[in-house]
């Protein structure tokens, strides 16, 4: 990898990033990374897979996929009782199923995508770029490499399982 060529392409993009970083963050409370932060972690993240990517727009994708794993992993890591996650739940549920009603910790929101991605990968890729990578419909759609209709498809489906599972008797 040629740190100065790496160097000038994160110099490109970051401006970027950062705008995706703090869409990812959105409905993230008590977070502990900051936007800065996430933006240089997924691209510490990424590595050598940077040279992987087929253009500029590929590569702005995957790293916000990876801001996205690295707060999912954190949202994991402070819900660990280990960590005390049993005194606080953090809601993240009306940004995931559109609901300003629907109430869950978002341990509960993490193991509702993890079923959803078990019953259909592309349905959860598409809610978590949408809901928590803030991308949109034809963003996703160019990345899963479906229609936009198709997305749209798929993120209402998504949203009526997860509403279903993350109400109040899910």
């Amino acid at each position: 990898m040629n740190a100065p060529a790496d160097n000038a392409l994160f110099n490109d993009i970051y401006a970027e990033l950062k705008r995706r970083a703090h869409g990812v963050r959105r409905g993230q409370l008590g977070n502990t990374l900051d936007t800065t932060a996430l933006v240089h972690e997924a691209w510490l993240k990424l590595g050598d897979h940077q040279n992987a990517c087929r253009d500029r727009q590929h590569l702005v994708r995957v790293t916000v996929m990876a801001m996205r794993q690295l707060l999912i992993d954190n949202a994991r890591a402070r819900q660990s009782i280990k960590r005390g996650g049993d005194i606080a739940a953090v809601t993240l549920t009306a940004n995931i199923i559109g609901s300003e009603v629907a109430v869950a910790d978002e341990q509960g929101v993490l193991a509702a995508l993890d079923r959803l991605r078990a019953i259909d990968a592309r349905k959860a890729d598409a809610i978590e770029m949408h809901a928590l990578g803030g991308a949109t419909y034809s963003e996703i759609a160019d990345f899963l490499a479906v229609s936009e209709q198709t997305i749209k498809r798929d993120l209402a489906a998504a949203r009526a399982v997860l509403s279903v599972w993350l109400g109040p008797s899910g």
